[in-house]
């Protein structure tokens, strides 16, 4: 019935002229009697649920109030509802039917309490859902949560920066903990756009949220949605590849890949490519660590930064330097130059006028920030260009000219291949001459006739100017007559002097020139020319002699071999052998005297002559030298020649052998000293020196000295081989 009473009321309508008659009914003050007709239905989870209201924060005048909810589980898109407005104390009563949405505004009286009702109204009758909210509307007055949020980490710090719908400012609380984890941290907003929270750790991620701080005028402030806010990126982006190459007509290839270390928490990478110069600047986004872009000759800087929710990290820096030739894409005389004071003309080829009308001229110091002009000329090919700032003088200016492909404004609207470099060329604004001469002449080559000259250019800073070659001036040492030699050409480091005098010294200076004049000269230097026999100077000469004597003595050395061994021996031993030590030969020479005692004392029993040596078959091979032994330290001297031990001994017998002489010299000969320990040569030095030589007794009164008949005596012989200088015998010289 109910159905067929709005079909009615809506063809009445039709016919009255009110076409389209809005779903909601006007308004009407009563006692609200339409309140009693849903008094059966009740509240419910599973209905409509959560109703709230509040008042908007907006003028005064203008306060709406708004009232939201949630639907019941049996609720569809087909589902409308029925929103009841009760202020008693007023006698209001507003009823709105058929809301399809979950959401309705109307305006009540704010200082008086009012109850609102929400009905399902596609509900059967008998077992209808509502929802009830009670509340005065000038207290219901909601400021916030915020329209948007902005975190932005940096240097274990959030910033949080909020906007309000109520386009209004007002200061904030903002709560924060690490991702699951309690408990909140709040902390109070200095002012009213932003708020700082220190003290983070930068790789955690954190949750936030905010509201704003109440007041008179906002009775109300929710909190807003928390919102997860990822880690820090703290990693600088490593780029890998960045490779310039040039392409046709005036454009160059970009091509850089880079990485990024912990970049799971990276949504994207921020690209901000814009002209050294200032004139253009455009932030480019992507998802892949790779950009190719198409740039022209001019100056870029490309900085390349990882991107989340919550900030970027720091940038890497790349910069594309200007185009330093023409001649990469055959650009010579496409672009001509001309300077004055305050102004520069330029030209173009005028071909480019034929396809071409936007065009911008760059100009600047090579390695400097470069200054900019954007032009627009259909038919014509050339321009004046005021200067802000005169050009300096003695330096040199690089200007670029670039044609781009729009025609209804000159301006970029895009960095990426959006221009090409029509042309390229250099300039001063007043050249003058080098202030410096080349430096670190030398004489490659010399001849008796000629000599290579070679130097190092003079810097571009030096040369003032377009440097057009060099001049050589070179004379006869002590003679005023000066020649030149004029190299036209800059790239030029060397030079031959020809037909010059031999053995003759020459006095050389160089320097630079431009289209001014002549530079600075260098320091005079002097080279000498060789003579016919091919030296070159006074000290070559002596240094091949010095040569030839030192190969020389290296020979004659080389052919005394057994000296070299010896010295070698001597000098520098070779490793030691623990069996030559000192210790060892002491204790090998005990052993050997007490083998040779008994024959020792065998032979001062016989009643020889002592003048004489006695020889024993095969003693010399098994016991080396015992004559020689006895000048040993700690060893006894043998009988001296007039001792008494001399006295008595019987005359020698004819039949006693070889001459004494003759024997103690082939023993001694044939006998080597004793073994020199190779862990010192002062063991020896101080055995031989520890104990002097033992002074012969003065003779009695009555006594006359007696001269030793037959020449000297046999112990003569053996302490003369005893005591026989070291070094001379290992270095193979003979005792006697």
């Amino acid at each position: 019935m109910r159905h067929l009473a709005c079909a009615v009321l809506f063809i009445i309508g039709v016919f009255s002229g009110n076409c389209g008659s809005p779903p909601e009914m006007s308004p009407v003050k009563s006692n609200c009697p339409q309140s009693v007709n849903y008094s059966h239905c009740h509240s419910s989870k599973e209905g409509i649920h959560d109703l709230d209201c509040y008042t908007m924060y907006i003028q005064q005048s203008d306060r709406k109030t708004n009232c939201v909810w949630k639907p019941g589980r049996q609720s569809s898109n087909m589902t409308t509802y029925t929103l009841i407005i009760e202020q008693k104390d007023r006698n209001f009563c507003t009823r709105y039917e058929n809301i399809s949405k979950t959401t309705h505004l109307f305006y009540p009286f704010e200082q008086s309490e009012m109850t609102v009702y929400v009905i399902d109204a596609s509900s059967d009758e008998r077992n209808c859902m509502m929802a009830t909210f009670t509340g005065i509307p000038e207290n219901l007055v909601r400021c916030g949560p915020p329209a948007s949020i902005i975190f932005q980490r940096n240097s274990s710090q959030l910033e949080i920066k909020v906007s309000w719908a109520e386009k209004r400012k007002q200061t904030f609380i903002v709560k924060y903990r690490e991702l699951n984890s309690l408990p909140w941290k709040q902390v109070d907003s200095h002012n009213k756009t932003s708020c700082l929270v220190s003290n983070l750790t930068a790789l955690l991620f954190y949750e936030v949220k905010v509201k704003c701080v109440t007041n008179q005028k906002c009775r109300q402030c929710p909190w807003s949605n928390v919102a997860i806010v990822p880690p820090e990126l703290t990693s600088t982006p490593i780029i890998e590849k960045f490779d310039v190459t040039p392409q046709k007509m005036g454009k160059r290839s970009i091509v850089t890949h880079w990485k990024l270390a912990n970049n799971e928490s990276v949504d994207s990478y921020r690209v901000l490519v814009r002209k050294v110069s200032g004139e253009f600047s455009q932030t480019l986004y992507v998802t892949q660590p790779i950009l190719r872009l198409i740039l022209s000759g001019s100056a870029y800087y490309i900085d390349i930064s990882a991107r989340n929710s919550a900030g970027f990290s720091p940038p890497a820096h790349r910069m594309v330097p200007t185009v330093t030739s023409a001649q990469d894409w055959d650009l010579n005389g496409n672009l001509n130059v001309t300077v004055s004071n305050s102004e520069f003309e330029i030209s173009w080829n005028h071909s480019l006028t034929q396809t071409y009308c936007c065009y911008s001229v760059e100009w600047g110091l090579r390695g400097e920030k470069m200054s900019f002009h954007s032009l627009h000329r259909k038919n014509s090919n050339h321009d004046i260009i005021s200067l802000k700032d005169p050009l300096q003088p003695y330096k040199r200016y690089v200007f670029l000219l670039h044609t781009r492909p729009d025609k209804d404004t000159c301006n970029l609207k895009s960095i990426n291949d959006s221009e090409s470099t029509a042309g390229r060329t250099e300039a001063y604004a007043k050249e003058g001459t080098p202030i410096s001469a080349p430096g670190n002449i030398t004489c490659l080559e010399v001849t008796s006739t000629s000599l290579v000259i070679a130097w190092r250019p003079v810097s571009e800073e030096a040369a003032r100017g377009f440097l057009l070659g060099y001049t050589i001036h070179y004379t006869e040492n002590g003679k005023e007559q000066n020649t030149s030699v004029v190299i036209d050409s800059a790239g030029v480091d060397r030079c031959t002097l020809s037909n010059l005098k031999s053995q003759t010294a020459y006095e050389v200076q160089l320097s630079a020139f431009t289209a001014v004049g002549q530079g600075v000269r260098s320091t005079s230097l002097y080279f000498e020319t060789t003579n016919s026999r091919g030296y070159q100077t006074v000290a070559g000469a002596v240094a091949g002699i010095a040569v030839t004597v030192f190969f020389l003595l290296l020979g004659a050395n080389l052919s005394s071999s057994v000296v070299c061994k010896r010295a070698k021996e001597l000098f520098w031993p070779s490793i030691p052998n623990p069996g030559n030590s000192n210790a060892i030969q002491k204790i090998d020479g005990a052993f050997e005297l007490e083998v040779l005692e008994p024959l020792r004392r065998e032979q001062q029993a016989q009643e020889s002559d002592t003048s004489s040596l006695l020889i024993i078959e095969g003693t010399a091979e098994t016991l080396p030298a015992p004559a020689c032994l006895s000048s040993l330290p700690g060893q006894e001297e043998l009988p001296r020649a007039g001792s008494p031990a001399e006295e008595e001994s019987p005359p020698p017998s004819p039949q006693a052998g070889p001459s004494p002489v003759a024997m103690a010299t082939g023993e001694c000969r044939a006998t080597p000293p004793p073994a020199v320990s190779d862990y010192t040569t002062m063991e020896l030095f101080q055995q031989i020196v520890a104990r002097p030589p033992a002074r012969p007794q003065p003779p009695g009164p009555s006594e006359q000295p007696q001269e030793p008949q037959g020449g000297p005596t046999v112990q003569d012989y053996i302490r003369q081989a005893t005591c026989l200088p070291y070094p001379s015998e290992r270095l193979g010289f003979s005792a006697l």
